[in-house]
This record gives structure tokens, C-alpha cells and sequence, in this order.
């Protein structure tokens, strides 16, 4: 099953909190799904002073979750879901999910890119019977989950 990522190694989008100018994406940065991932990365500087201010509030607050993301206007979810991204912590994937998005890999390579991953994500999760939110939505925050074989800043 390697053999056939890397005969098709294509620069996959920034997940949710990485940010989009990073060189890595150079080779990507023009197809036209690309600027709408730019507008969502807008609130990563709010992100990372709740998420600051969530670690000082910690032992003085019941719930520092909430305060932080509301001094900072965040969503509270959001906040959680990069607390997570930013410590490393993933949930765990199951062998179905991870050949969901090797599937989606290949079939964004396949389109050279041209359709974005989140909807080959969506086409591909409609072969295993998985919900595409879902899916879409733990490669974008999980900071481990990629297709097997790719390696991040490998074009």
C-alpha cells in the first residue's frame, strides 16, 4: 500500500492552526480552494493568547476554558481543539479512518490537487461508510493523523 502514495506525493493543505504562509505550501498556494483556508487561519493569534492565558488560569479557575475564550472572543471549542493541536495530543484512529484518508490522499493526488483534500475527504468517506465531518474534521485538528507514507514537508 506505500507503493502507491509515493509514486503520488502532493503537497496536502495546512491543517486547521498551521499557518499558510510556511514555504511548504508553495506548490499548492495558488489553486483557488487555497485562499479560504487563509481567512479561517485569521483567528490563530486570538487562539494562542486564550490558550496562553487558559495555562494561567488553570489553577485559579473552575473552568479556565471558558474564561479564556471569552476574554479572547474565541469559540470554546475551538480553543480545546487547539490546546489539543498545540501539546500534540491526538485521539486515536482506527484502521478504517486511516484508509479513509489514505483514499483521500490518493484521490487528491490523483485530481493533482485541483479538488481540495476536504472534499476528497468527503468522496472517500462515502466508500468506508464513515461520516465525512467527522473524519475531516480529526485530520484537521489531530497534529499525527496523515496518510500513510506521507511526510509533512515533502513535496
Amino acid at each position: 500500500m506505500e507503493g502507491w502514495i509515493t509514486m503520488h506525493r502532493l503537497v496536502l493543505p495546512p491543517k486547521r492552526f498551521q499557518p499558510c504562509h510556511w514555504p511548504i505550501f508553495d506548490s499548492i498556494r495558488y489553486r483557488s480552494w487555497f485562499r479560504h483556508l487563509e481567512e479561517r487561519r485569521e483567528k490563530i493569534g486570538l487562539l494562542e493568547m486564550a490558550r496562553v492565558e487558559y495555562r494561567n488560569q488553570q489553577s485559579q479557575r473552575l473552568d479556565p476554558q471558558r474564561f479564556a475564550a471569552e476574554k479572547w472572543g474565541v469559540d470554546e471549542r475551538e480553543l480545546r481543539d487547539y490546546i489539543s493541536y498545540f501539546d500534540g495530543v491526538g485521539k486515536d484512529i482506527n484502521k478504517t479512518q486511516q484508509h479513509a484518508l489514505d483514499s483521500a490522499y490518493l484521490y487528491y493526488c490523483t485530481n493533482n490537487g485541483e479538488i481540495s483534500f476536504r472534499y476528497s475527504v468527503f468522496d472517500a468517506c462515502k466508500l468506508y461508510g464513515i461520516k465525512p465531518r467527522h473524519l475531516h474534521e480529526l485530520w484537521d485538528t489531530c497534529p499525527k493523523f496523515y496518510p500513510t507514507g506521507y511526510s509533512i514537508g515533502r513535496a
